[in-house]
């Protein structure tokens, strides 16, 4: 099997090529024909996206220098350049619907607790790698399945498949370093991720599209989806062989 260098160093290269291999979107396309309440509606997703990838790149341009693997810095400046061709396509597509940029970015919390914090970067590499990116992920599935516009569905896709390439470095990064790390400090970032978690999609709800992300994220929505991510959680080896009960109850 690759060594871990090997494997994010193929990564980092794939990445960088992703935008040569993108095919062009069709900007020619007509427009969509969307109603007056369906216009304001994705005109806040799609700042939303605007927002999740600027504050992703940040997060990641911030990170990097702290981690000690090459290869793997390698791969967070490369998505630093992703994000920002995506913040571009998204801003140009707004444009199109002669929509405003928003005025506040609603992750920018997240990422100021996440460089914050004092202890390991996995920290925050965990909180944008595996939940805010999936989570994203998640979201473009929804957007597409409710925007009928085939320009949408084809950035969406596109910038889709980038997404997917930035989880999977997260998982196979975060696999070999998180067990290093010392079990209390594992349950600290765990608490910190959950208290993240709940604070941040509370957060949502007080946003630009509050009442219709209130309708669709009650808290009982939270908890369960919270259980998704402890699952993930679980995945990337935070737990290590450990008892989860020690992450939960402390």
């Amino acid at each position: 099997m690759a060594s871990l260098n090997a494997q994010l160093r193929a990564l980092s290269a794939k990445g960088a090529q992703a935008e040569a291999e993108h095919p062009n979107l069709d900007w020619s396309q007509p427009r969509s024909r969307l109603t007056l309440w369906q216009r304001p509606v994705v005109c806040g997703v799609v700042n939303q996206f605007i927002g999740g990838e600027e504050a992703t790149a940040r997060l990641c341009r911030e990170v990097a220098p702290r981690i000690n693997l090459a290869a793997a810095r390698d791969c967070l400046i490369t998505q630093v350049e992703d994000e920002r061709r995506h913040a571009e396509i998204y801003r140009r597509y707004l444009a199109r619907l002669d929509g405003r940029p928003a005025h506040q970015n609603l992750l920018d919390e997240a990422v100021e607790r996440s460089l914050s914090w004092k202890g390991a970067p996995e920290a925050a590499l965990l909180a944008f790698h595996v939940i805010v990116e999936g989570e994203a992920l998640a979201f473009q599935d929804q957007a597409r399945a409710r925007i009928p516009d085939p320009l949408f569905d084809e950035l969406s896709r596109q910038i889709a498949k980038d997404e997917a390439r930035h989880i999977a470095f997260g998982r196979l990064y975060l696999s070999q370093s998180l067990p290093n790390l010392p079990l209390k400090e594992r349950i600290e970032i765990y608490q910190w991720l959950r208290a993240l978690w709940f604070d941040g999609t509370t957060r949502l709800t007080r946003g630009q599209l509050g009442k219709v992300i209130a309708t669709a994220m009650p808290r009982s929505w939270m908890e369960n989806r919270w259980e998704h991510w402890h699952n993930a959680l679980t995945a990337t080896g935070l737990f290590d062989g450990s008892d989860p009960a020690d992450f939960t109850s402390a």
